[in-house]
């Protein structure tokens, strides 16, 4: 699990109280619908932050 995953989920694990975090190892999406969204979200603001240095 890459760092990015691993602060994400344990963001969605304190503000996100019985979010699926389980997810596919095939294609990496989350099974829940909502956490993957929000999981896309986060990928799109890191990269935001990293594009901003």
């Amino acid at each position: 699990m890459d760092e990015s995953r691993k602060q994400f989920e344990e963001w969605v694990a304190e503000f996100y109280p019985g979010g699926d975090i389980t997810y596919s190892e095939n294609d990496g999406e989350y099974n829940s619908w909502r956490v993957d969204e929000l999981f896309r979200s986060w990928q799109a603001s890191r990269q935001s932050l990293e594009d901003n240095q």
